[in-house]
């Protein structure tokens, strides 16, 4: 039994698979699992890099690594409650090519 099978035939579905016609939601979506494939991506490339060619140990070479992330931990922290807390997604037919959802780039 497959996981669309289980969750179309259950009274309370985990994944409620009607969610991904919202063209902006599976857009996100698809725009998300790209980027973490591209960074995975990056930091394995760096990290065979860093120790194959600099010579730095795996231990360190995990550390550089970490860093750029927890450098990216403050930025994501300051920019995620500029949007969460306004109108970002107005319900306004017709308004955008994404449906009933569209993004205020004012927020």
């Amino acid at each position: 039994m497959g996981l669309r099978q289980a969750s179309t035939s259950a009274a309370h579905p985990l994944l409620e698979f009607a969610i991904f016609r919202n063209r902006a939601f599976l857009s996100g979506v698809l725009a998300a699992g790209f980027a973490l494939f591209a960074i995975s991506g990056v930091q394995l490339v760096t990290t065979q890099r860093f120790q194959l060619v600099e010579g730095f140990t795996p231990l360190r070479a995990g550390f550089l690594v970490a860093a750029v992330a927890l450098g990216a931990f403050p930025t994501a922290m300051l920019g995620a409650p500029s949007c969460t807390g306004s109108d970002c997604f107005r319900s306004s037919p017709g308004a955008s090519p994404w449906g009933r959802a569209a993004p205020c780039w004012s927020c």
